[in-house]
């Protein structure tokens, strides 16, 4: 069986939804902030953070629960 789970392990967060938490959602910024990736037996994530910032403030996570379970 050949399935792609592309979309149940991997997810990003685009500039344009981040912009309601930042400090100035004028600001230029990436067009995606960050990934966040799903996998592994005990399905835990990662989150990868693309460099730079948006504005004066370094690019954040936002939405989102961390765990240190």
């Amino acid at each position: 069986m050949n399935k792609d789970f592309t979309t149940k392990h991997y997810a990003f967060r685009t500039y344009e939804k981040m912009q309601e938490v930042l400090m100035d959602p004028r600001a230029p910024g990436s067009e995606i902030q960050y990934h966040m990736v799903r996998g592994g037996t005990n399905q835990r994530n990662i989150t990868v953070w693309e460099p730079g910032k948006v504005g004066g403030e370094y690019i954040k996570l936002t939405g989102i629960i961390i765990s240190g379970t």
